[in-house]
């Protein structure tokens, strides 16, 4: 189980790559996703019918997912845009290829997929570093086909999958949120320890809903100014 999740986590970590470069450094969930990956894999399939080698029809199926692109005028834009979906593209071939076949549907749910990885991979790795932030994108597809893998076994119906995606996606949006509250709280009994106040004896719920907004006031101050010093890397 965990040899199958590993190597089809590495077939579907260029998608999340893809997804991770136009919703984390663009700032845009592209919608694209879902047709430049089975344009991928129809290129690649075809490619391969055509007599072309595993490696040049991946190539070509690169080069397809590059040229779907919006209209944005900004070179650099363009440049993520046009990578991004090349990743996409290239994950798209190297799973018909372990698949057999292309499917015009199986673009469907594909950004669901790649959102959910990339926050999974945001969990077990997370840093300013960009190799740091791209290893986390690869950890999180592997993890998120285990995730799926297990829930077959389990005896999940296979129709079912796109929902499962869908509930793990929740889930890994709510945790980050759900650990900040916690920590916030955590901060709040420290501070109020600190300067000898019981915070349930002589603290009202007044006072303790003012400073735990406070100190998420920090937080996400902090979370800002990291985000404002990734950007500017």
């Amino acid at each position: 189980m965990l040899t199958t999740s590993i190597g089809q986590g590495l077939l579907w970590a260029p998608l999340v790559i893809g997804v991770f470069l136009t919703f984390r450094i663009l700032s845009i969930p592209d919608l694209t996703t879902e047709g430049s990956f089975p344009l991928g894999a129809a290129v690649t399939i075809s490619a391969m019918l055509a007599g072309q080698s595993a490696v040049t029809a991946s190539l070509l199926g690169f080069i397809s997912g590059c040229a779907a692109n919006g209209i944005y005028t900004d070179r650099m834009v363009i440049i993520g845009y046009m990578l991004s979906n090349g990743l996409i593209a290239l994950s798209g071939g190297l799973i018909a290829q372990s698949n057999g076949y292309a499917d015009i549907g199986m673009g469907i749910g594909t950004i669901v997929i790649g959102l959910a990885s990339v926050l999974v991979g945001e969990i077990f790795l997370h840093g300013r570093q960009m190799w740091v932030r791209l290893t986390g994108m690869v950890v999180g597809a592997i993890v998120y086909r285990y995730l799926l893998t297990l829930a077959m076994g389990l005896g999940f119906p296979v129709n079912d999958l796109k929902i499962l995606s869908a509930v793990i996606l929740v889930i890994v949006i709510c945790l980050p949120l759900l650990q900040n509250k916690y920590r916030t709280k955590r901060q709040l009994r420290r501070y109020l320890k600190e300067i000898g106040v019981d915070q349930y004896a002589t603290t009202s719920h007044s006072e303790r809903t003012t400073l735990t907004k406070g100190l998420l006031s920090g937080n996400q101050q902090r979370a800002a100014r990291l985000k404002g010093r990734e950007s500017n890397d």
